[in-house]
């Protein structure tokens, strides 16, 4: 009886390993399918890998790690903390792996002073810091010196906001704004909404000839509303992967056929994010860079109206770092612009008063 008894068990535990096999190798599987998806962009599918891995093998440390990094990609920022919290618990080497991002969750959630402790430890203990972790703990060293400016942004509604991404809005006047959306999550075209006094009117595609089958982005329209520049991708006659381009208002309320914007601005690298000055005779832009991935650069038009070569802005603007989305105030005095090569909370917006 005994023996039975023996044989018996013995059969169980075998059977509990190779089920605990099963379940470890089909949990590896589905992880690799999320990080698969990761790549391709495609974070909610691969959020839903991260989920039935878990489900599969409840104390995996892995899939808890890929799921913070992930939701932090979405900027899902309390599920990425909740994420990294729960590796940390399981595993709290592995969370030593990733501190960095754990700290970005953290500043994701305004908890700087935890961020910056994170960051802290993780310099002491760690061999190697990357350029990128060393800028998000100057990041962190400002912010918890500086008060934050209230801003509570307000959703402009269905009439202008869809499924599809939409980005870069700019007023053409006061009753109205031009964007890029990006139709069906693949062809960006421009959009024009109107607003009456009391809510937005249903957005209008802009139509031809600025619209077409190619990729058109990042629109800036004059101060007095005669000049359109913006970024056009892929285009047959373009120099590079994008490049900036113009159309000029018509006499009818329509806009010229789009010209390619010259070889004193566009190059063979990637133009994008153009901002005229209020007297149209300066245009900011973002330009690609081997050394800094992207800069901004400035072109002025000379006495016979052409554009002159673009020269890259100073040290007091570009780093080491990206920037990216200058805009000119209309006091042609302010320029505002995107970083994260400067001090700020991370991925900041900086004023810099330009001179005259």
């Amino acid at each position: 009886m005994k023996k039975i008894l023996f044989c018996c068990c013995f059969i169980s535990l075998q059977a509990f390993a190779q089920q605990s096999d099963k379940a470890t190798r089909k949990a590896m599987e589905l992880l690799e399918s999320s990080m698969t998806a990761m790549r391709s962009y495609e974070y909610p599918e691969a959020i839903r890998f991260l989920q039935e891995a878990i489900k599969v093998k409840p104390n995996f440390p892995d899939a808890y790690g890929q799921m913070g990094l992930t939701y932090l990609a979405m900027k899902q920022y309390t599920n990425a903390e909740q994420a990294f919290q729960k590796l940390g618990e399981l595993d709290p080497a592995g969370l030593k792996t990733v501190a960095s991002s754990y700290a970005r969750a953290k500043a994701g959630n305004g908890k700087f002073t935890e961020a910056l402790a994170i960051l802290t430890e993780n310099e002491l203990t760690a061999k190697n810091i990357s350029p990128k972790t060393k800028q998000l703990k100057k990041d962190m060293e400002f912010a918890v010196t500086t008060k934050p400016v209230p801003f509570q942004p307000q959703n402009l509604g269905e009439s202008v906001n869809t499924p599809d991404p939409e980005y870069f809005p700019h007023p053409r006047s006061m009753a109205k704004r031009v964007f890029t959306r990006r139709v069906n999550g693949r062809n960006e075209d421009f959009f024009i909404a109107g607003r009456d006094s009391l809510q937005w009117i249903h957005a209008k595609d802009m139509g031809e000839p600025v619209n077409t089958a190619f990729n058109e982005g990042a629109q800036n329209i004059s101060q007095d509303g005669e000049m359109l520049v913006y970024t056009g991708c892929d285009f047959p006659n373009g120099r590079g992967s994008c490049d900036i381009y113009f159309s000029l208002r018509t006499p009818e309320g329509g806009w010229t056929q789009p010209k390619n914007i010259g070889p004193a601005i566009n190059t063979e690298v990637w133009e994008s994010q153009p901002c005229l000055s209020p007297d149209k005779q300066t245009l900011f832009f973002v330009r690609a860079t081997p050394d800094a991935g992207s800069d901004i650069f400035v072109s002025t038009r000379n006495a016979a109206g052409q554009w002159t070569p673009a020269e890259r802005l100073g040290p007091h603007i570009n780093t080491k770092g990206r920037e990216t989305t200058p805009y000119l105030h209309a006091d042609g005095q302010t320029l505002f612009f995107a970083s994260d090569g400067h001090p700020g909370f991370g991925g900041s917006t900086f004023l810099y008063p330009q001179t005259a």
